[in-house]
């Protein structure tokens, strides 16, 4: 078991496990991503398992998540996500809050709608109001977890459909590449739930100013999702 407490163990630990060239290749395919050594997300996922099962024992383990991201390395801040899994839901929020402002790349994004997908499915109405907010943020990576956090919610509980596209109708227009491709994704999956309801949603918007990039993108990846179940 590694000692979490001691950073430079759990860094030794990734380094052990780095493949060469991989940091370069992190930070061109998540543009954002600095400080990286190299791990890929198997490897991650096993030291942030071996973190959830440290944390069972450790009564200061938000704590100790918290720093852990602070550290502003890539794969610390992954496998700090990635463990909210074993907190709990109270907790987790509060992971989320005081890390929120430092996301700047759509793995650390989409890794963090992963980790909450257990509460999501239990607590449903609290990570609905959590994106209702965060759609609002004037930070353009809170307003995408704003956007992809109904995902897992609305797959499960279909009620939630028309909040959710309440929230992409908010951000529609958003000035930001990667809040635009968090809209398409959210899309796509309500398009599973309901596609009714979701094509006459986005025919409303076609033709509108300002949204022609959102509107292409939602089509694309409907069209993407309809292939895989051919």
């Amino acid at each position: 078991m590694i000692d979490f407490f001691n950073f430079s163990s759990v860094k030794r630990e990734l380094k052990g496990v780095a493949r060469k060239g991989h940091a370069d290749v992190l930070r061109w395919y998540a543009p954002g991503v600095t400080k990286a050594i190299g791990v890929r997300n198997p490897e991650m996922r096993v030291v942030s398992r071996q973190l959830i099962e440290f944390n069972k024992t450790n009564p200061k383990a938000l704590a100790l998540l918290v720093k852990i991201w602070n550290t502003e390395i890539f794969e610390f801040r992954w496998i700090a996500q990635d463990a909210i899994r074993g907190l709990e839901m109270k907790e987790a929020i509060e992971f989320i809050e005081k890390t929120k402002s430092g996301v700047n790349n759509w793995m650390h994004s989409d890794n963090l709608l992963c980790a909450i997908g257990k509460h999501s499915k239990e607590n449903p109405e609290v990570i609905m109001k959590l994106a209702e907010r965060y759609s609002k943020s004037k930070q353009p990576w809170t307003r995408r977890l704003g956007v992809i956090f109904p995902i897992h919610v609305v797959k499960k509980y279909p009620r939630y459909l028309d909040r959710t596209l309440k929230i992409l109708d908010r951000n529609m227009k958003d000035d930001h590449d990667y809040v635009r491709k968090g809209v398409s994704w959210t899309c796509a999956n309500c398009y599973l739930i309901n596609i009714g309801k979701t094509r006459r949603w986005l025919k409303n918007w076609e033709g509108k100013r300002g949204v022609e990039k959102t509107v292409n993108a939602c089509y694309s990846r409907i069209r993407a999702y309809e292939k895989r179940r051919e």
